[in-house]
């Protein structure tokens, strides 16, 4: 019975996230694909109605695009855009397990 407030807790967080099947990429989540000469997104599509391309909101603000096997029921890809550090630190030593 503990456990029934976490579980209310932990669901209140999954509806912080939206997502929205569209038709095309273009619309919602087109800043994460490349653009070619004539600026036309160029994500793999992929052939079928199994295939929906789905964008998921976090803070007003598209997040991620992934395209959704409705058949196997897994995620094929999704794309983003990483925003980390601009310099990585080089390590100079080797961590070695002792045997």
């Amino acid at each position: 019975m503990k456990l029934l407030p976490l579980v209310f807790l932990l669901s209140s967080f999954s509806s912080l996230t939206l997502t929205e099947v569209v038709d095309s990429f273009e619309k919602a989540c087109g800043d994460f694909f490349i653009r070619n000469e004539n600026g036309i997104i160029i994500p793999t599509i992929f052939p079928g109605d199994q295939y929906k391309m789905i964008c998921q909101l976090w803070e007003n603000k598209y997040r991620f695009a992934t395209v959704y096997d409705t058949v196997r029921r897994i995620p094929v890809y999704s794309a983003y855009t990483f925003s980390g550090k601009e310099k990585s630190k080089k390590i100079n030593y080797w961590k070695i397990e002792p045997q």
